[in-house]
């Protein structure tokens, strides 16, 4: 089975991260402040991580390899994007505490949102291309198999 210790976490995640996504939205200064627009765009990334998740088991189950492909390029995708929009946020802070002046960046929700969701699409796809997702054993010390992606 895959992911038979650690099914629950993306579980108890994906209930914390859905009202924190709803509070952000509900959140007064939301249309002004880049920062929360930064934050939305990783918890929906991190939403749909957990989705991923929670997709994997169900998809694994059903053994079609085409599925298997898209999920694990959908995961990676959701991964990448996480770490990206992470990045994001570290920059972000970068530019509120080191650089304290004032900074004006044309359309920079805009750049943001194609770094942050683009260039995991771009990793994904040229992954993709080179047939690397698909059904994999995972060995252990003494080389026998102990999950088959």
């Amino acid at each position: 089975m895959l992911f038979d210790g650690c099914h629950s976490f993306p579980d108890l995640s994906w209930v914390f991260t859905e009202p924190h996504f709803a509070l952000r939205f509900a959140y007064k200064k939301f249309k002004s402040n880049d920062t929360a627009k930064i934050h939305v765009n990783l918890t929906s990334s991190l939403l749909l991580l957990n989705l991923a998740y929670l997709l994997n088991r169900w998809i694994f189950s059903l053994g079609h390899l085409g599925l298997c492909k898209g999920i694990g390029g959908f995961t990676h995708y959701c991964l990448l994007c996480c770490f990206t929009w992470m990045a994001i946020e570290a920059f972000q802070l970068y530019l509120l505490v080191i650089k304290v002046t004032n900074i004006y960046l044309r359309h920079y929700m805009v750049k943001l949102c194609l770094v942050g969701w683009g260039f995991p699409a771009l990793v994904v796809t040229i992954t993709g291309s080179m047939n690397s997702y698909g059904k994999y054993t995972i060995m252990d010390m003494a080389n026998r198999p102990t999950v088959a992606l």
